[in-house]
């Protein structure tokens, strides 16, 4: 994915992907597997549906490892709990253990918080900074379907979401700077695109009705391969 968390930009990049989600398929391991052990920093997404859907919203889990490898997890809410929930884990180094799927996914049984933090590895720039104040640039980059010209809002409605001007009131500068006494904002925060994807909706987009799923973290590349053509990265 290029981690959309770890980058050692000085910008944050936030990515607006324009597929929205229901409960993905997942098959189920092979017999007899046995459980195994991985480490890694564990990065949580969260998916919508699409607007009017009766469809609930996923939650993506991923085990990004060294080497830049990374590994879709399947956790049940109740391994979330008994680890602490997901703000205890949220962008920190974990072993999880559990059976291999035959997609390549890993079932997870339990999660062990590390005490300590690698230096290096994806996402470990934020996983390692997780209290902010001062100026905190988001970098946003609007992506759409190479076969989908639709544009479901336009730039200049972003740029006023986020906005702190106070014409645009209320805003997402404005919401991080009352919650953080004033101790944080994202000032001088950009909005880019927008930008076409190299692949349609349908490369991306799998399945229908309960059983549509989308790839996020094709969807996540190509729209940061998109903009990084761009001079907005510069």
């Amino acid at each position: 994915m290029r981690h959309v968390d770890g980058c050692r930009s000085p910008l944050t990049l936030l990515l607006l992907l324009l597929t929205l989600l229901s409960a993905a398929v997942i098959s189920a391991p092979p017999a007899g597997a046995a459980e195994s052990e991985r480490s890694g920093v564990l990065h949580i997404v969260h998916g919508d549906p699409p607007p009017g859907s009766s469809a609930a919203p996923i939650t993506l889990y991923t085990l990004w490892e060294a080497g830049d490898r990374h590994t879709r997890l399947t956790i049940p809410n109740y391994v979330i709990a008994s680890a602490g929930g997901e703000q205890a884990l949220r962008q920190r180094a974990v072993t999880v253990r559990g059976t291999a799927r035959d997609d390549a996914r890993l079932d997870v049984s339990s999660i062990t918080l590390q005490q300590a933090q690698p230096d290096d590895g994806p996402f470990m720039a934020s996983a390692n900074a997780l209290a902010v104040s001062g100026s905190q640039r988001w970098y946003t980059i609007l992506c759409k379907f190479s076969d989908v010209s639709d544009e479901p809002q336009s730039q200049s409605w972003f740029n006023s979401l986020i906005s702190g001007s106070s014409t645009s009131y209320p805003g997402l500068d404005h919401y991080w700077r009352e919650v953080s006494y004033n101790q944080s904002n994202i000032g001088g925060s950009t909005v880019n695109g927008w930008f076409n994807l190299p692949q349609p909706r349908s490369f991306y987009v799998t399945g229908s009705g309960s059983s549509q799923t989308a790839d996020l973290s094709a969807l996540a590349t190509d729209c940061t391969n998109a903009a990084g053509g761009s001079s907005v990265l510069s």
